[in-house]
């Protein structure tokens, strides 16, 4: 009859709406893998806390990382304050929650571990933290300073004694003006090797954080040094 017509169509358009949402269902869960064996094989911490602030995601990394004993499973849904037992990385949190914009900062943990941490705002979620353990780079940057203050030392000393003998030569001996030249070309190269060890030892400064004191200086000089120290060179590249 009309009625089991009618009846039948409203009870296939109400199957059809399951069979939808059970491949839709099926479909969420597989990409729900899928993000779950990425994120257990990405290297960096990775934390997704939604806007109630409780954790949305927490991968192995984050796990391992920050000194957590549970599975991720086990830490959805708990309050992050009540998950992480880090007090720099709590505050970072705290700080970056009500920005509309990323932040990011160096974050060291008790481990002795440095990160580089980016906290950045997802709209309608809530924020996702992303943490790179750059301890590494920390302890070869340390390295480098410590060879560049090593070396800038040991080239200085040598470079002194060049310049006391440079002056001995000019108060015992009678130069010609051609002589003389030559002298002071010499001098000119000692004080700019000595320039930039200096300028090595404020890159290594700069770089631990200590400011330098900054002045004028005069460019006109500069180039008339640059000019003086060029121009032997020139006239051999002009024969």
């Amino acid at each position: 009859t009309d009625e089991h017509l009618d009846f039948v169509k409203r009870l296939a358009q109400r199957a059809g709406v399951a069979v939808d949402n059970a491949r839709l269902f099926t479909e969420t869960e597989q990409e729900r893998q899928k993000l779950e064996l990425i994120l257990s094989n990405i290297k960096d911490i990775v934390i997704l806390v939604g806007i109630n602030n409780r954790i949305l995601l927490i991968n192995q990394s984050a796990i391992a990382g920050l000194g957590l004993n549970k599975t991720a499973d086990q830490y959805i849904d708990i309050p992050f304050e009540e998950t992480i037992n880090q007090i720099e990385l709590i505050e970072f949190y705290k700080s970056g929650i009500n920005k509309d914009q990323g932040m990011m900062e160096e974050i060291q943990l008790p481990n002795g571990r440095t990160y580089h941490a980016q906290q950045s705002p997802l709209e309608g979620i809530g924020s996702v933290i992303v943490m790179q353990d750059i301890t590494h780079f920390k302890e070869t940057d340390k390295l480098k300073s410590e060879l560049l203050a090593t070396a800038s030392h040991d080239l200085k000393q040598p470079l002194s004694v060049m310049r006391g003998y440079m002056d001995l030569l000019e108060m015992t001996n009678t130069f010609d003006e051609r002589s003389l030249r030559f002298v002071a070309s010499l001098n000119r190269a000692i004080v700019n090797m000595q320039t930039l060890i200096d300028e090595l030892l404020d890159l290594a400064k700069i770089e631990s954080g200590i400011e330098l004191t900054m002045e004028p200086v005069d460019l006109p000089h500069i180039l008339r040094e640059c000019l003086a120290a060029n121009i032997p060179k020139a006239h051999e590249k002009s024969r």
